[in-house]
């Protein structure tokens, strides 16, 4: 392939070329490919020069009126009249009849004279052209550099000396002020303003990047075309059906919807918005959201609103269920709470009781003891006080998944999904039978594991999207249970697990934060690299379990009965001025941010770290990490990072151990000091702290 500099080089040679053929004298010729060609000016003369020598030896007369007396000469003889004082009476003259006889005729062929003149006219106006656009190689002691300071190696100038197209030292071509540098490590082209900022470029996989946004096909996209931004969150996309798609909407022309040609929907398919067939607009209010795209119904979305009996799940992997957590601790009911007769870990109808409940406790089944059911629901009736007893308020819960499963094989369809809508039949039917009004109000999603091994791993969009199918598949058969009128909410641990399965990036856990983000029924309660994990660093302890639940139920009393928008320390703001970062976090109880070193070893930089980019290669650039108020974090670079850099929290780095741990795991060491007031005393007498742990994040980096 050639370089800048071979092309600039060949482009001189042509254009050198170009000027001597237009330009040169009668005597001026070149070598080309094809051969030696004249000079446009040596080409008349030398064609010229056969007829003069033709016409050599021919009469000459000084005026036009001895000529005409002379007409003893053949037809066709050429004469010349040369000094006659009427100018146009000059040239050749051509005899026309026999000797004797005849006339003289003026001969049209003696405009050589003239067109050689308007020739050479014409090449000093060529010549007067080519200098302005001034076309020249780079000589350092008469050509100008660009803007920048930058030699140009080869340019293209106007007749003022603006470079209108050059390549400069660096081999970058410029075109009016916009450069085209082609890169080794980043994206194949870009394009730069006057200032060097990057307005386009070709990424390394062929899309079309324009600032923060980038067009791209591939076949993990579900869409022909999308534009996404740097997280690669879709922003606009083209879909297969011929909609158009925005973040959470699909417009497009149906033929799907029973009435309608154009409907406007959300991201599980309800109508918002829709022109039927007689060209009328209808706007469709939350609770009654029309239909799906294969004509089904959804979920209706309205206010949170309890019942007398209230049903609860934990469910997801073997953490739902207490894997390896034995001896169970919960042993007794202080409250109203129930589960099914055959206990928190029943499943299906056929070999678990579940016609009666029975005091919620845990029990332990083989492998599986105490789940984080108990700790849930014990501590919802605790935090509601007066409320949940002077209502008569029953919970009732269990846990119908099972360990080692990943998001498909729990999704609406598995044998598992199953069995949790049969314990809401099954519920229903009973408070029924005692005359009780009875909903679904929460399910406590403990999933994500199973989801980083390699035959089962998802990316963090695709797991993101699966998690709202869940939720919004669950909330529709409940509601067809139970005929209520609102979905009931997720809430969710953040897995930190991705090194027990050999992953860098933690995809599962940044998709479980994205759905809290973005779905306003799904929730994090806290993240899980401070939990006290058993010997095998991935199941917790009969103790973490309970704690765990205990944080679920912590979240939901501040989603549903306090009415707040729950979410965990986490960042508001990120902001870089050169070095120094600034990270104002949300905190969900007020008090104020500290590093704790004594339940969680010390991380690097407590748990801070720069990476180049998304899923990105580690910058060890962080000279320090302090606290700088209440709720804010300082945070020293020793250089000013690249374009493009994120901070990140609790990831872990390349090379740690291959656990799920809090002294050797992915981790961080920042949390709010909410546990100084909000505690409790486990079943050994030892004091459990409901501090709020900052989650698991990526941030990217702006100024």
């Amino acid at each position: 392939m050639s370089t800048f500099f071979e092309d600039a080089a060949a482009y001189k040679a042509l254009v050198d070329v170009l000027r001597v053929l237009l330009t040169g004298d009668s005597a001026a010729s070149v070598v080309t490919e094809g051969g030696t060609k004249p000079s446009i000016s040596k080409f008349l003369a030398d064609n010229l020069r056969d007829y003069v020598r033709a016409a050599g030896d021919r009469q000459g007369f000084a005026n036009k009126t001895i000529m005409d007396a002379n007409l003893n000469f053949d037809g066709g003889v050429l004469v010349e009249v040369t000094n006659d004082a009427t100018d146009e009476n000059n040239g050749l003259w051509r005899k026309e009849g026999v000797t004797g006889q005849g006339y003289w005729v003026k001969a049209r062929t003696d405009k050589y004279t003239y067109l050689q003149g308007q020739f050479d006219d014409m090449a000093l106006l060529v010549q007067s052209e080519l200098e302005k656009i001034n076309v020249h190689q780079y000589d350092p002691a008469t050509k100008l550099a660009d803007d920048n300071g930058v030699p140009k190696a080869y340019s293209v100038n106007d007749e003022q000396g603006f470079a209108a197209f050059l390549i400069d030292m660096l081999g970058r071509l410029e075109i009016n002020g916009m450069q085209f540098e082609r890169q080794v490590d980043a994206n194949p082209l870009e394009l730069l303003d006057e200032s060097g900022r990057l307005a386009m470029a070709i990424g390394s996989l062929g899309e079309l990047m324009m600032g923060c946004v980038s067009v791209l096909q591939t076949d993990a996209n579900p869409y022909p075309l999308s534009v996404a931004d740097e997280l690669n969150r879709v922003i606009f996309a083209l879909g297969r059906r011929g909609q158009v798609v925005l973040p959470g909407v699909d417009i497009e022309v149906v033929d799907d919807v029973p009435n309608y040609i154009f409907v406007l929907r959300d991201v599980l398919g309800r109508v918002a918005f829709a022109i039927d067939k007689n060209g009328c607009v209808t706007f469709r209010a939350a609770p009654e959201m029309g239909e799906s795209s294969s004509g089904q119904p959804v979920a209706a979305v309205g206010e949170i609103i309890p019942a007398d009996d209230m049903q609860f799940f934990s469910y997801g992997q073997s953490l739902s269920r207490g894997a390896t957590a034995y001896p169970v601790v919960s042993l007794e009911q202080s409250f109203n709470n129930v589960t099914f007769s055959g206990g928190v870990l029943s499943r299906d109808g056929g070999a678990y009781d579940l016609t009666g409940f029975k005091p919620l406790v845990e029990e332990q089944l083989g492998a599986e003891g105490e789940t984080p059911t108990s700790g849930a629901l014990n501590e919802i009736s605790a935090r509601m006080g007066s409320d949940y007893t002077d209502n008569n308020f029953r919970f009732i819960g269990s846990a119908p998944g099972r360990g080692g499963r990943a998001i498909d094989q729990l999704n609406k369809g598995s044998e598992y999904y199953q069995y949790l809508i049969e314990h809401v039949q099954s519920a229903s039917d009973v408070c029924q039978g005692e005359g009780r009004s009875h909903n679904l109000q929460c399910v406590f999603w403990t999933q994500g594991e199973a989801n980083y091994s390699s035959s089962n791993f998802l990316e963090m969009d695709v797991y993101e999207r699966k998690l709202s199918e869940l939720h919004h598949d669950i909330s529709l058969d409940a509601q067809l249970i139970t005929g209520q009128k609102f979905m009931p909410v997720f809430i969710s641990y953040q897995v930190a697990a991705h090194r027990r399965y050999g992953n860098d990036y933690p995809e599962i856990a940044m998709a479980q934060l994205n759905a809290s983000h973005n779905n306003e029924q799904i929730y994090v309660a806290c993240p899980m690299y401070f939990a006290e994990y058993g010997g095998d660093n991935l199941h917790l302890t009969s103790e973490g379990s309970l704690w765990l639940g205990k944080y679920y139920g912590k979240a939901y009393h501040h989603v549903v009965n306090l009415g707040q928008d729950w979410r965990p320390v986490q960042p508001k703001s990120v902001t870089a001025q050169g070095k120094i970062i600034e990270v104002l976090f949300h905190m969900p109880q007020g008090g104020r941010l500290e590093f704790d070193t004594a339940w969680v070893a010390a991380a690097p930089n407590m748990g801070f770290d720069i990476y180049d980019g998304l899923r990105g290669s580690m910058q060890d650039i962080i000279v320090s990490v302090e606290l700088s108020g209440p709720n804010r974090v300082r945070i020293v670079l020793g250089v000013v990072p690249d374009s493009g850099a994120r901070l990140t929290y609790a990831h872990g780095r390349a090379g740690d151990p291959g656990e799920a741990s809090r002294l050797t795991g992915p981790r961080g060491n920042l949390r709010d000091n909410a546990g100084d007031n909000d505690h409790y005393t486990d079943s050994n007498g030892v004091e459990r702290l409901m501090h709020n742990w900052c989650v698991m994040f990526d941030e990217v980096l702006s100024n």
